[in-house]
């Protein structure tokens, strides 16, 4: 029997019905509207960020992700550390190195006089030896609040203050309540089972459409996948963004890559937008010349899509085929599948990473 755990069905879905249905959310859309009584320098929230960020690096290369936690911030929960231990630790891929960068920042008094902190910050990770090294990355928001005197705190100096720092909002906080040695039971069940993941389906049924019949083109996995690399983590402002962008970004990939719009795949019609209007578009209408494959790192290609079902119509952890996230397959590196999306912002990181912490299956369309 299936045992549901309600308190964290009520938080997917208070979550779900803040952020919007369908798809993760995307970093960059994630400010509250505040009132902010009084502007302050940004030097002021670049060097808290930079003082938290330099001790998550401190951690990180050390291989102790926790160490210092009142000045980093970092929870074992926060994305970047089960991202670190599920290379380190299942993968045993060593950490060679890790930068970040900070942007967007915004200090402010708060009408309620507390130093508010804003910023959308990225942070890298170099894996692996010698040639076979790559990079993955997430991009997030957050916010951090400085207790005390404004005055008092500059005056002590940032590092001597850091206990009077709380996070208030951290887009890499995964939402799932997930524990960290809940999501690498999960994560190492994924990667020894990844010959079995995935579906043969006949893939002359699935691009037969008269929409195209007459229509040739030639798809450039590679070229979609230099376009997703490219704007992963910081989105291409010739196209609208939404706060669920994955499949926006994905079909932004293709389309790079040399699929011509369609009258039912182009901006912004459901099947461009949306995870679930995608997947069926491709099984339904053979609009694009896909195929649904099994899951192995023979059958995939630079530029190949990945779908994700995480839950049923009543937000249920409980896959029911619908769609909630799409993926595209951007580096193929120490037999890793890595894959980018939007919502939230993440590039180069394991195709199993999403469905380790989400749950749910994972389907791989093959681009012909």
């Amino acid at each position: 029997m299936l045992k549901i755990n309600r308190k964290r069905i009520v938080l997917i879905i208070i979550t779900l019905a803040f952020f919007g249905f369908g798809t993760s959310t995307y970093a960059n859309n994630m400010k509250e509207t505040v009132e902010k009584h009084e502007q302050l320098p940004t030097e002021i929230g670049i060097s808290v960020l930079k003082e938290m960020l330099d001790q998550q690096k401190e951690g990180f290369k050390s291989g102790n992700p926790l160490l210092n936690s009142q000045i980093s911030k970092l929870t074992e929960t926060d994305e970047a550390v089960l991202l670190y231990y599920a290379m380190v630790d299942v993968d045993k891929l060593p950490l060679t190195d890790f930068t970040y960068s900070i942007d967007h920042v915004d200090v402010y008094l708060d009408d309620k006089d507390q130093m508010i902190v804003e910023g959308y910050i990225i942070r890298n990770f170099i894996f692996g030896k010698g040639n076979d090294q790559f990079e993955t990355s997430l991009g997030d928001n957050i916010a951090v609040r400085i207790d005390g005197e404004k005055d008092k705190f500059l005056q002590n100096g940032i590092i001597n203050e850091m206990s009077k720092v709380s996070l208030t909002q951290n887009t890499a906080e995964n939402k799932q309540l997930i524990s960290k040695d809940e999501f690498l039971k999960r994560y190492q069940e994924e990667v020894d089972n990844d010959n079995q993941q995935g579906e043969d389906t006949d893939f002359e049924s699935e691009i037969e459409n008269e929409e195209h019949a007459q229509l040739a083109y030639t798809y450039k996995g590679s070229v979609a996948a230099y376009y997703a690399l490219k704007y992963a983590l910081n989105p291409n402002k010739k196209y609208k963004l939404y706060r669920a962008d994955c499949t926006n970004f994905v079909s932004q990939a293709l389309h790079y890559g040399g699929i011509p719009h369609f009258t039912k795949w182009k901006p912004y019609t459901n099947a461009w937008i949306n995870a679930g209007s995608f997947r069926n578009y491709i099984r339904e209408s053979g609009g694009l010349k896909m195929k649904t494959v099994k899951d192995t790192y023979a059958n995939v290609k630079l530029g190949d899509v990945y779908h994700y079902d995480t839950r049923n119509s009543i937000f249920l952890p409980i896959p029911d085929g619908w769609m909630e996230h799409t993926a595209i397959v951007t580096s193929l590196q120490n037999k890793k599948i890595l894959v980018s999306y939007h919502s939230n912002n993440r590039k180069n990181v394991p195709r199993e990473y999403y469905t380790s912490v989400e749950g749910g299956k994972r389907y791989l369309s093959s681009i012909r």
